[in-house]
């Protein structure tokens, strides 16, 4: 596992989806991957090579599976559905030197991929309370609308006129 066979099948990958996605273009992509065009083809002409955070953003974006090309195990994709981005853009620090040329150190991209994973499950868990409240407020409203659409014949009443 060598970073020359990591940026080929990185490349590979990359070659993969614009072939398979027509109607996604270069730039697009490096957009899509918050890559700069320039920087975008030296990659993809080897000059340079692909930082982990590029690779992270395919993975969650496009369904890419990280074993493959990490390690060049299993299917280039998760699943077969790997024709529109599966999460939102996520922001990734992008180079590997600061302002003074110094590195920068990066996180792991599997670390990336379970920071992302987390946010997915905190906001299904969101979702899932959102939902229960709403359904709440749902009953509520039909037990008011009942109570408001009872004929004045059920309404129970002493038989008594209260006058002043």
């Amino acid at each position: 596992m060598d970073k020359t066979q990591i940026n080929s099948r990185t490349i590979e990958v990359i070659n993969a989806l614009l072939n398979k996605i027509p109607e996604l273009t270069k730039t697009a992509l490096a957009e899509t991957l918050k890559v700069k065009p320039a920087k975008f083809s030296e990659i993809l002409n080897n000059r340079m090579n692909a930082g982990t955070d590029l690779m992270a953003l395919l993975c969650s974006k496009y369904s890419v599976s990280p074993e493959y090309i990490l390690m060049g195990e299993g299917d280039m994709f998760k699943n077969k559905q790997s024709s529109r981005p599966i999460s939102e853009h996520y922001d990734v620090n992008l180079d590997n030197k600061n302002s003074d040329n110094e590195t920068i150190k990066q996180e792991s991209p599997i670390n990336i991929l379970l920071s992302i994973i987390r946010e997915k499950d905190n906001k299904l868990q969101e979702q899932a309370e959102e939902i229960g409240r709403l359904r709440e407020r749902v009953e509520q409203l039909e037990c008011t609308k009942e109570t408001k659409e009872r004929p004045v014949s059920d309404v129970q009443s002493s038989g008594l006129a209260d006058v002043g």
